[in-house]
């Protein structure tokens, strides 16, 4: 059962966002994941190091975010694994599979090497309005940035290859002070969490040593996580 409404992510969530969007579309049952269930799991994790302040750069960090994901959301039975990323993949989607993928979405101002990326979930679509088309598929996008197709997908995909991420340029952005530094009213728990967080952080990014260290992060984009129910 689909759950038409999609979540949307606050601040760079977007990996956790997008797992969810993809269970909630291929979840066989009514157990179907809400706001908070992705904030239980979004704050479980930055607390065991598995993120900072919500970004997922790496497969082998995600690997960690699975396990804690299902211990976390037991009455959601199903398997993944972390598989190559291609067109025949996604051709041979099924309705109980889902795809979750990250790719280059724009570049950090200093271009060249650097860039953002950002993780979509890639589902066969069950809408009515599909109905009699063979293996159309839908890309759920938990920001409100335009919807890319899917041959965009496999191209941007492919241009995270050797890209990098400046953590210092991210820091200084108008894109993180506008959702976690901007002092406003906020309501929900996990916007309250993620401004406090992104302070935390930004303060921890000043240290010289901790710069040097851990300032530039190399994107992974080796593969991708297949969900089946």
């Amino acid at each position: 059962m689909w759950k038409s409404k999609r979540l949307k992510q606050f601040g760079g969530t977007c990996g956790y966002f997008a797992l969810a969007n993809a269970l909630n579309h291929v979840a066989p049952n009514d157990n179907l994941l809400k706001f908070k269930d992705v904030e239980k799991i979004i704050k479980a994790t930055i607390q065991k190091g598995y993120s900072n302040i919500g970004e997922i750069f790496r497969y082998d960090a995600f690997e960690s975010i699975m396990l804690e994901f299902k211990n976390y959301n037991k009455q959601l039975c199903f398997n993944y694994e972390f598989v190559d990323f291609n067109k025949e993949l996604v051709d041979s989607l099924s309705e109980n599979q889902a795809i979750v993928v990250n790719y280059c979405s724009f570049p950090q101002e200093r271009g060249g090497a650097f860039a953002n990326s950002h993780w979509v979930a890639i589902v066969k679509a069950r809408k009515w309005r599909f109905i009699g088309k063979k293996n159309k598929i839908m890309i759920i996008n938990s920001s409100k940035a335009k919807k890319k197709k899917i041959d965009d997908i496999y191209v941007s995909a492919a241009e995270l290859k050797g890209k990098q991420f400046d953590w210092i340029e991210f820091l200084e952005s108008k894109g993180f002070k506008k959702y976690y530094l901007k002092n406003r009213k906020i309501n929900r728990r996990l916007n309250r969490y993620i401004y406090q967080i992104g302070i935390d952080f930004k303060t921890k990014m000043n240290d010289e040593q901790y710069q040097k260290d851990h300032a530039i992060i190399q994107h992974d984009h080796s593969k991708c996580l297949l969900i089946t129910f």
